[in-house]
């Protein structure tokens, strides 16, 4: 059974382990089939890719992890439709034995079929996704708790123009917004691409306002 509640690192590798084990995923046995749900295209595919990257580094600086673990990659182009497609495909073609999700409108999305397909799941989110589930791991920070530092940060600071630079999707700009209600409606707020590599035009014209 997998634990619903929010996990510390050492903990999450101790229970993978555990469970390649149990289920003898060494290189004497089938290997032990990992999807990975990632955003390979669209919007956020510079973040699915350098995951994916990280992926295939551990695997190729880890031998028995070659032999005994094969890594099955699916986009899901930050998009729940996809998502589940991606998902449906890794659990019913690839037959998969773990899955992991990466981002917080998929995580959210699929990770109801999870639970009543009883198919283990590491959702990589900021979301409580695994709250009330029994085969959702959820990893990640709460982004309350990620505005509350940001929030005492400016205040630290004590920045009489606070400003922000966020991704124009949903779940960036909720959090860009919550720090915004609770600087009292004074933080300035530019949205850019999540493809954006120069960010030295949108500096000056924030240094400019302020």
């Amino acid at each position: 059974m997998i634990t619903t509640q929010r996990v510390t690192m050492p903990t999450l590798v101790l229970a993978a382990l555990t469970y390649l084990i149990i289920n003898q995923a060494w290189a004497e046995s089938p290997p032990f089939k990992v999807g990975l749900i990632l955003p390979l295209s669209g919007s956020l595919a510079l973040m699915g890719e350098a995951s994916r990257r990280g992926f295939e580094l551990f695997e190729s600086q880890n031998p028995i992890c070659e032999k005994a673990v094969k890594f099955i990659y699916e986009d899901s182009q930050y998009d729940g439709k996809h998502s589940l497609s991606a998902f449906n495909k890794l659990r019913s073609t690839d037959q998969v034995n773990f899955t992991v999700v990466w981002g917080n409108t998929p995580a959210s999305v699929v990770s109801p079929m999870v639970e009543r397909m009883q198919a283990p799941t590491l959702a990589l989110s900021m979301n409580p996704d695994a709250k009330g589930r029994e085969y959702v791991i959820s990893f990640g920070p709460k982004i309350e708790l990620l505005v509350e530092k940001i929030v005492a940060q400016f205040r630290e600071w004590k920045t009489k123009t606070p400003a922000a630079v966020s991704i124009d999707i949903g779940n960036a700009l909720e959090g860009v917004e919550m720090v915004n209600i609770d600087l009292g409606g004074k933080l300035i707020v530019e949205k850019v691409s999540a493809t954006e590599t120069d960010f030295h035009p949108i500096i000056a014209k924030l240094k400019a306002r302020g």
